[in-house]
């Protein structure tokens, strides 16, 4: 009965019998015995299926390498049949000439259009697909973290979606429909938008179903999908029937935690973690499998706050995929592969010099793939007719320094006015987390605009487009970002301005946050600031007022919140006033109302006395 009880899980059988023969011991002396053979059996069951266990694992681990050997020698062989030779296998197996500019990416990461020039992570794409075929059953999401510059953004977008887009590693997956989105400030909004694109129809319905009930989202999925092969197919039959399954990539998902706060963002949240969850463990259709295969990457820095939440924390248990830090060999393809791709020759000596300043950067190379793709951009911009050299390298400031030397470049060749406003807008693209964790923050060019004096649309847009071209910063759709963390920490002017202002920082990122969900619950009288609150963002206020060119200019949304928060706060002082004058007239008035009655009764006492006298006085002659 214990061995049956084990083997099907069922915990409740398991304590019930283990309970009967428990009572049985303590009843009946002569059955003491049976607890301690429930034990040895036990321990028995234990140790043969720790053993089992270790064993399945080594030929999991076996037959996952196998797999991947195979995936990869499906790759090669593709490239053979299209280029003629394995110089120009990467990540894509794609024609071996790059003619798009540089073939390095410097901050940004490396997009799905790039995966001709995506090197050094072959294996790991190949292991990931893998992981990914093993999530086809609703296993639930998959999760990719590591380190801030380890590569996952690019390792998802010119790593896998190409491998599945040509669908030699994983059967079916060319049909698949891919998405890939961030969180933003308003993640179920992104992920309505991006299905009702999918499956088009309009986003308002999808929005408010997936905050209503999230945990049905795997049906507007199984909807969005069948309408897009529909569409693809041009209304015929999918092969077998087979419509496909959505591939939803949440790229950067700690925004999730950084972008938004408060109770109506927690809310939010939680609904779309349950969409997520729902969208990759729950059947719909006639395979009696979830419609989509969800992959999330995340900095390892947000293990904590995804652990919160006990879909995630299984998550990390047992979906989690960590990209770590590339060998040699790999770093010496990421330097390589590229310019072979390009037709770009590489000085001898170069790709040795490189990887020893990698390795003075970090012992472990765990995050320096920027700080390596941005000094092979300058390298680029500095090259001899075809080739790279030493002295390009040098003239870039090596691994180290070539981040800072970019932005000291951009920022240098900025007139004063243009510099002062790229130090408002770089801190306005950055959000400092209550413990002080620094992160990117998009921000609207809009937003910009009514940041900065009148006139200045221009201006703004100068200091965009010198910092993007230089990779420092992306610009997509009427939004801007910092392309890449490492830019906080690896240029010291602008970690000098992010230190002087830590404080003021934490402040106006919480002050914005609040801000933003008072705008977005419709100027919601409660989310305004009172008391101390008030009185120490005022504070705040008048000193930033004083000096615009070292702390941020407040946007217009900001401005209309903190005068909300000033005028309900005069309100309140007005009302005080009035009640408190309201009660000083009330007390005047039982004042004198106490002092009449007190005098009526003085002169009733007065009177009772004097006839009293009187009464007695009479009485006395009388005798």
């Amino acid at each position: 009965a214990l061995q049956e009880a084990f083997e099907t899980g069922n915990e409740r059988v398991r304590s019930a019998v283990v309970a009967a023969i428990g009572e049985l011991s303590t009843g009946f002396d002569e059955l003491t015995f049976l607890l301690g053979d429930v034990s040895a059996a036990a321990e028995e069951i234990q140790a043969s299926q720790d053993t089992q266990g270790a064993q399945l694992r080594v030929i999991i681990d076996k037959v996952d390498w196998v797999a991947t050997e195979a995936r990869l020698t499906r790759e090669e062989a593709a490239a053979w049949r299209t280029s003629g030779g394995l110089a120009d296998v990467g990540a894509a197996g794609h024609g071996p000439r790059w003619a798009h500019g540089c073939p390095y990416r410097g901050l940004q990461p490396f997009d799905e259009a790039d995966a001709e020039v995506f090197y050094g992570r072959e294996r790991l794409t190949a292991e990931l697909v893998g992981r990914l075929a093993g999530q086809r059953a609703g296993q639930g999401i998959l999760v990719v973290t590591g380190a801030s510059g380890a590569g996952k953004s690019s390792l998802l977008r010119a790593g896998l979606l190409p491998a599945l887009a040509r669908g030699l590693q994983l059967p079916g997956s060319a049909r698949w429909p891919r998405v890939v989105i961030t969180p933003t400030a308003q993640p179920l909004a992104e992920l309505a938008t991006r299905l009702a694109v999918l499956g088009g129809t309009d986003a308002a319905p999808i929005r408010r179903e997936l905050t209503e009930h999230p945990e049905r989202t795997h049906l507007a999925v199984r909807h969005a999908v069948i309408a897009d092969a529909e569409r693809r197919t041009r209304g015929q039959a999918a092969p077998g029937g087979d419509t496909g399954r959505l591939l939803l990539i949440v790229d950067q998902f700690e925004q999730l935690f950084t972008l938004s706060s408060g109770g109506a963002a927690e809310v939010e949240r939680q609904a779309f973690i349950t969409a997520l969850c729902a969208v990759a463990t729950n059947p719909a259709g006639p395979a009696d499998e979830p419609p989509g295969l969800v992959v999330v990457a995340v900095r390892g820095d947000f293990w904590d706050q995804c652990a919160a939440y006990p879909e995630l924390a299984r998550a990390l248990q047992d979906g989690q995929f960590v990209v770590g830090p590339m060998t040699e060999s790999d770093l010496r393809r990421a330097v390589t592969g590229p310019a072979e791709a390009a037709r770009l020759e590489i000085e001898a000596g170069l790709v040795d010099s490189i990887l020893r300043d990698l390795h003075s950067a970090d012992a472990n190379n765990a995050g320096v793939l920027p700080l390596l793709s941005q000094a092979m951009l300058l390298t680029w911009e500095n090259r001899e007719g075809n080739r790279l050299t030493s002295h390009g390298y040098g003239a870039a400031g090596g691994v180290s320094n070539a981040v800072s030397a970019s932005a000291d470049a951009a920022y240098g060749a900025l007139p004063p006015h243009q510099q002062a406003l790229a130090r408002d807008m770089l801190r306005r693209m950055t959000i400092v987390g209550r413990d002080g964790r620094l992160s990117r923050r998009p921000v609207t060019r809009a937003d910009l605009y009514g940041s900065a004096p009148a006139g200045q649309p221009g201006q703004i847009d100068a200091v965009l487009e010198a910092f993007a071209g230089k990779r420092l910063l992306t610009l997509n759709d009427g939004t801007a970002e910092i392309s890449h963390d490492v830019l906080l920490h690896a240029w010291p002017l602008l970690g000098g301005w992010l230190a002087d202002d830590q404080a003021s920082l934490i402040l106006y990122s919480q002050f914005a946050e609040d801000a933003a969900a008072w705008r977005d619950s419709r100027d919601d009288p409660s989310f305004l600031y009172r008391g101390t609150q008030l009185a120490a963002i005022r504070q705040a206020d008048a000193r930033w007022a004083a000096d615009p060119a070292r702390y941020p200019v407040l946007a217009a949304t900001e401005r209309d919140f903190l005068d909300a928060s000033r005028r309900a706060a005069h309100r309140g002082t007005r009302q005080r006033r009035v009640l408190a004058a309201t009660l000083v007239v009330l007390l005047i008035a039982a004042v004198a109302g106490a002092t009449v009655a007190v005098r009526a009764a003085r002169t009733a006492n007065s009177q009772r006395n004097s006839a009293l006298s009187g009464k007695i006085a009479l009485q006395s002659e009388a005798l």
